[in-house]
């Protein structure tokens, strides 16, 4: 698990100075397991630095049969933020749960607007977290538009997320795949 500190230096390439001003901006937030950081229908306007844990952002599509579809998975060392609520200024479209205990730090929009004039470095840790989550969610994309075949689907998410697939049900692996469990479970034994 990479720490904020670390992303920041190593990986985003701030200077020492800027991490220290950065983290200061963040407020630690413990979400127990099964706990929203985003509630559907409500607003959002928070940055989430997922600092230890592992959630998932879904949508509901038949809540009689508790389906849902999972849009992305966000693990230890990511940022996250609800796209529709954040950018948009409009009530999120999904929910974001915890799967884990969630230890994240989270940094408001609020701050992060207040805090952009006096440093100045800001603008590009907003660009760099929004980079980083577009080209999460294009992995998703391009697991379930380049293949019609769920073995390949599933082939593809396993290269992309080696250390995940132990981690989340299969129920919320095949959501994320758009397949039902039992076509998972399937394809699972046949690799086996």
């Amino acid at each position: 698990m990479d720490s904020l500190h670390t992303i920041l230096a190593d990986s985003f390439h701030f200077q020492n100075e800027e991490v220290i001003e950065i983290i200061r901006l963040f407020k630690p937030v413990n979400y127990p397991k099964h706990s929203f950081l985003v509630q559907q229908g409500e607003m959002s306007e928070n940055i989430f630095y997922i600092n230890k844990g592992l959630a998932r952002e879904f949508f509901t599509y038949d809540e009689e049969r508790d389906e849902d579809n999972t849009i992305q998975f966000m693990k230890e060392g990511e940022f996250y933020f609800a796209n529709n609520s954040l950018l948009e200024i409009q009530k999120s479209k999904c929910f974001t749960q915890a799967l884990e205990p969630v230890k994240a730090l989270v940094l408001s929009k609020d701050v992060l607007k207040e805090n952009s004039l006096r440093l100045p470095f800001i603008n590009r840790l907003a660009f760099l977290i929004l980079k980083e989550t577009v080209i999460r969610q294009e992995k998703r994309t391009d697991i379930y538009m380049r293949f019609r075949k769920g073995t390949d689907r599933y082939r593809l998410f396993l290269e992309s997320f080696p250390n995940l697939n132990h981690r989340i049900s299969d129920k919320f692996i095949a959501s994320y795949l758009q397949m039902n469990s039992s076509t998972l479970s399937r394809i699972r034994r046949q690799k086996a």
